[in-house]
């Protein structure tokens, strides 16, 4: 809670030779228009907590988190933006009612709307990881033939797992290492890859 001079001037404190330069000392590759200082006081700020909510739960979790003394913000209709320390998961269904999701992963949403004339549309999350843009997915298009890959079998349960959560049952899902080739999947040619 302490403010950020306050948190800089703590660390000066403790460890005399900390410079905030010194945070990210690569500045000379920065891309044009990134303000030095700015970029690297960034890393000094959590940054918030978005969930996407699920379709047709919007009432319910609005009502939910009117209920709470919570503040957040709603960057679009289905987004939440909350402190990052928020407590959410006694109180929204979480892959049920929401999908705890970076806002920018949120926006393939927007891809997704130029690729609806194929029906059924199939997707290929080949490095699927936990599945977020794989439920965007589900959640955003009509009609999909989903198909998800990574290359940690260990991945692919817990993805199970929030996929048996979210209500997800129709997908197929095989282990790759994309590094290896050729590489042949069960569903082949496919309209989208992620």
């Amino acid at each position: 809670s302490v403010s950020l001079p306050g948190k800089i001037n703590w660390l000066q404190k403790e460890y005399p030779g900390f410079t905030v330069a010194s945070v990210f000392p690569w500045i000379e590759q920065l891309s044009e228009g990134i303000e030095p200082e700015a970029f690297i006081l960034s890393h000094f700020t959590q940054p918030d907590l978005f969930l996407r909510i699920r379709p047709g739960k919007q009432q319910q979790v609005l009502a939910k988190l009117a209920d709470q003394p919570i503040a957040f913000s709603q960057p679009t209709a289905n987004c939440l933006a909350l402190a990052n320390t928020t407590k959410i998961d006694g109180l929204l269904d979480i892959d049920k009612e929401v999908v705890v999701q970076d806002y920018s992963s949120q926006q393939v949403a927007g891809f997704f709307s130029l690729t609806t004339h194929h029906s059924p549309l199939t997707l290929w999350d080949c490095c699927a990881a936990s599945g977020g843009k794989s439920l965007l997915a589900m959640d955003t298009l009509p009609k999909v033939d989903l198909t998800v890959s990574d290359i940690r079998p260990s991945i692919l349960r817990n993805l199970k797992e929030r996929f048996d959560r979210a209500g997800i049952r129709h997908y197929q899902s095989f282990i790759a290492d994309l590094t290896q080739s050729p590489l042949t999947t069960h569903h082949s040619p496919f309209h989208i890859v992620l």
